[in-house]
């Protein structure tokens, strides 16, 4: 009986053995059938060792002003899962094409993914760095030190003497994504170089892994011009697009925020925009920034596609509006909303694109349903729009004089737009609450206070020059209109003038 047992029980073993074998082998073999060694697309293909992939979906998305065409993979590594590699392929309406790669890799595994650019035929080539200036990245006051370098500059293609294709290829930037709450924002970890036409995505494991390329048959075909953007975005590396996704541009984040990280980047609203591209555009009609310019444009629909809103909600909390207001994310900032509407207007008249023009009225429907609802500053019988969204229980927020101003000029913009009286109405019901402070906006040493708390108190240093632009364009502005010029701001215009001369 025993042994009976015991042979039994070698035979069952051997059963378990022999099917758990089999459906090993059968996954295995389903796996390799379902998944490939590399991707081949017309405008990229990709591989890594150790890497295989599977496509797990593909749409195309219409803006404006470009087309894109998204493919998601699921990644591999040794045949693990390593999460999803994503390529977005965007067609600009002046036949620039930008590739946005991102491998999210949640897994602990990892591997290099190496995306290979299609390119023309060609016999040569050269490229023009945008490494030249011995520039160091200085510690500053409220962003700290941002280690994020330049793109990597021009590569340009050539049958025999004639130009055929150019690039303007990005590095590679990895990152951790941090929340809390509804906040969100990235963890930079590393920066990499990229090697000519080929994307390396880099991963470690728990990680997001990004890069990009621009191409088109001309770029830059001014020696003098691409000297002058290569110096520009390394003079001014702290503000300018070099992290570039299809839906934003990650730049360097204070240290006010949540969750807390000296390292923290972000999608900022206000530099989704690219208005030094679009000036120069206007000067020298370069192809390059006429597909920057178009490429902001699209970033700035499709992130708020992303968000489900007419306005640009900012993604990620300040700790400086928390403390006081109880503002956390998403919140939309007055100043950084005006901005980006105010580039899409340009734009839209500048290529064609009237349809842009309606991305601006949501926002002048919001500074109208703040002043209704009662977000605002009092003053006497007049009101200001306060800068942020107020909290139930927490204080109300300041309004700032340079956010007032803007808001009023926004408004009479979207009014010469549309002709809808309720614009002109809050605009002027903003003026009036500026004009009722007068000249108590000034201060002692001529310079003028930066903002009006609720209580009617002045605090803050005000821009060395912005405000003063505000007041002048407003100026200009209120000249169009039945109500002319304010003698106020001309007040105030002067009094920062002789500031500005004197210090």
């Amino acid at each position: 009986m025993k042994r009976r047992f015991v042979t039994f029980g070698i035979v069952l073993a051997v059963v378990i053995i022999g099917v758990f074998s089999f459906w090993s082998f059968y996954e295995a073999k389903e796996f390799k059938e379902n998944t490939v060694e590399s991707v081949e697309e017309e405008g990229y293909s990709f591989s890594g060792d150790q890497l295989r992939f599977n496509e797990m979906e593909k749409k195309e998305k219409e803006w404006a002003a470009a087309t894109d065409t998204v493919r998601t993979f699921a990644v591999y590594i040794a045949g693990k899962d390593a999460g999803e590699v994503e390529i977005t392929e965007r067609e600009l309406m002046n036949g620039a094409e930008l590739v946005f790669a991102q491998w999210d890799n949640p897994s602990v595994r990892a591997a290099n993914l190496e995306i290979e650019l299609a390119t023309a035929s060609h016999s040569d080539t050269s490229f023009e760095s945008f490494d030249t200036l011995d520039i160091k990245h200085e510690h500053d006051g409220t962003y700290g030190v941002d280690p994020t370098t330049q793109p990597e500059g021009i590569v340009r293609l050539f049958q025999e003497d004639e130009l055929v294709q150019s690039f303007y290829v990005g590095k590679n930037y990895r990152s951790e994504v941090l929340t809390e709450g509804d906040s969100v924002l990235r963890k930079f970890l590393d920066e990499y170089e990229q090697d000519g036409l080929t994307l390396s995505l880099r991963s470690e494991g728990a990680d997001v892994s990004e890069s990009w390329a621009l191409s088109d048959d001309v770029l830059l075909s001014d020696p003098a011009e691409l000297k002058k953007w290569s110096e520009y975005m390394q003079r001014n590396y702290l503000m300018t697009q070099k992290w570039l996704t299809p839906a934003g541009a990650y730049v360097k984040l204070p240290w006010s925020i949540e969750p807390g990280t000296k390292m923290g980047f972000g999608r900022n609203v206000g530099l989704i925009r690219n208005d030094e591209a679009l000036e120069r555009y206007e000067k020298t009609e370069e192809p390059l920034y006429a597909a920057l310019v178009l490429n902001a444009v699209t970033m700035a629909e499709a992130y708020q596609a992303e968000k489900g809103t007419d306005l640009w909600p900012t993604e990620y909390t300040s700790t400086w509006l928390k403390k006081p207001y109880g503002v956390t994310a998403p919140y939309t900032d007055t100043r950084h909303n005006e901005k980006l509407g105010l580039f899409l207007r340009e734009a839209s008249e500048l290529f064609d694109l009237p349809e842009l023009k309606e991305l601006n009225v949501g926002y002048a429907e919001y500074l109208v349903d703040q002043m209704e609802s009662g977000n605002v500053i009092e003053v006497g019988e007049h009101r200001l729009i306060s800068d942020y969204p107020a909290v139930e229980g927490k204080k109300q927020p300041h309004a700032s004089l340079n956010h007032a101003l803007g808001e009023a000029y926004y408004l009479l913009t979207v009014y010469e737009q549309t002709g809808r009286e309720e614009f002109l109405d809050t605009a002027y019901e903003i003026r009036l609450a500026i004009e009722a402070i007068g000249r108590d906006w000034i201060r002692d040493n001529g310079d003028l206070w930066y903002q009006v708390n609720e209580d009617l108190s002045f605090s803050g240093n005000d821009y060395p020059k912005l405000t003063y632009v505000d007041l002048n364009m407003n100026q200009q502005a209120w000249a169009e209109t039945e109500y002319g010029k304010s003698d106020v701001f001309a007040e105030l215009i002067e009094s920062k003038k002789e500031y500005m001369d004197e210090n």
